[in-house]
């Protein structure tokens, strides 16, 4: 299956990266991960795992947000390279989203070919800019990944490129307006018939990027499956704590939503697939321990790569 996870490089989502990679080589996923924090260590652990497992992965070389956006430093370049030790897997990979970073690309192409570009879209650039920058080089990239807000006349001009179209499933909104389940992506089911060589997600996370939430009113566990009935249509289910008038007790907020989650996989109508994560869910349920928020996510994204992996 050639999915594109795309991560954004904050603490437990690399930690879902490294433990995760096994997984990630296996079943061939390509995940595209984002430094967005000053410290490299998670980072660079990370990108260890991956190159361990035999795992192909790219990292965005023009971060959009976080504590590195802008071109990677140089330095910091020089840290990632060395960590992945030319890694076969491993490729860069340049984000364009307004005409200034075409001509960033210019540059960065004489220094790195072996680069993915990702496309963010939206009508500010021309396909025909992107496209003479590229006849430019010997050694055109030949993976080309179109985000959300991509159209279907310029992803249509990369058609010879190997092609990818990333997904904003996850629709973020306060804990306590999540409905009981919604429609995540349906491009497992047609990305071929658009043409597409590959898909992507933003996970459970989605694309809006935040360096940390605040109290937390309600507790939310996100779970995500594919509808056999549905030709194999991503749903993703919220599992919302009950209580959501204070930012007190986030233990038992998380033990509201978490006993939802595991009545409804009792249920004889339940299609969430029997993950680790699942198995790890009702472990927490048994035990009645809160390992926090952080790690409440990272296990909705450990499912959802379980998932996804069949």
């Amino acid at each position: 299956m050639n999915y594109y996870p795309y991560f954004r490089g904050k603490q437990y989502e690399l930690i879902c990266l490294r433990e995760q990679a096994g997984l990630i080589a296996a079943r061939e996923f390509t995940p595209i991960i984002e430094p967005v924090k000053e410290g490299l260590g998670g980072l660079l652990r990370a990108l260890g795992a991956l190159s361990n497992a035999g795992a192909e992965y790219h990292v965005v070389a023009n971060p959009s947000v976080g504590h590195h956006a802008g071109v990677l430093a140089k330095g910091v370049r020089q840290e990632i390279i060395a960590e992945v030790e030319e890694h076969p897997g491993f490729s860069w990979l340049f984000q364009i989203a307004e005409p200034n970073d075409v001509y960033a690309l210019n540059d960065w192409l004489k220094k790195h070919p072996n680069t993915a570009i990702l496309h963010h879209g939206g009508g500010a650039v021309a396909s025909k800019d992107v496209l003479a920058v590229l006849s430019s080089h010997e050694t055109e990239p030949n993976v080309n990944i179109f985000g959300p807000n991509s159209t279907t006349r310029y992803r249509s001009a990369f058609a010879s490129s190997f092609r990818v179209l990333l997904n904003e499933g996850f629709k973020k909104q306060k804990n306590a307006d999540y409905s009981e389940i919604e429609i995540f992506s349906e491009l497992p089911a047609t990305y071929q018939d658009l043409k597409m060589d590959g898909f992507g997600d933003y996970l459970i996370v989605g694309n809006e990027y935040s360096e940390g939430g605040g109290a937390a009113y309600a507790v939310a566990i996100h779970i995500t499956f594919a509808d056999p009935d549905e030709d194999g249509v991503i749903f993703v289910r919220h599992f919302v704590s009950t209580t959501n008038n204070t930012p007190l007790d986030p233990a038992g907020k998380f033990r509201e939503a978490l006993e939802k989650l595991v009545l409804h996989c009792n249920s004889s109508k339940s299609k969430l697939p029997k993950t680790k994560a699942i198995e790890e869910f009702r472990s927490l349920h048994a035990s009645g321990h809160f390992p926090g928020l952080g790690y409440v996510k990272k296990l909705s994204m450990q499912h959802h790569l379980e998932m996804m992996g069949g």
